[in-house]
């Protein structure tokens, strides 16, 4: 998943991905710069529906994806 952030500054960019039933499936820190996305490595998780959370300084940004089965 590639996932452009608003956020107008570069830095570290908390990032939590969680399943429909609340579970951790991906934790991390990145480096976001500015006006680039960050890469998200979605190939381990399993098919269904997440959200995925980045948080930098103190902006958050939520955004739900489907994982389809292969």
């Amino acid at each position: 998943v590639r996932v452009i952030l608003p956020m107008g500054s570069t830095g570290s960019v908390q990032v939590d991905v969680v399943d429909a039933q609340g579970r951790v499936a991906l934790r991390g820190s990145r480096t976001a710069r500015e006006g680039s996305g960050l890469l998200i490595d979605t190939s381990e998780l399993s098919p269904g529906s997440y959200v995925l959370r980045a948080a930098h300084a103190d902006e958050v940004l939520l955004a739900r994806f489907i994982v389809a089965p292969r």
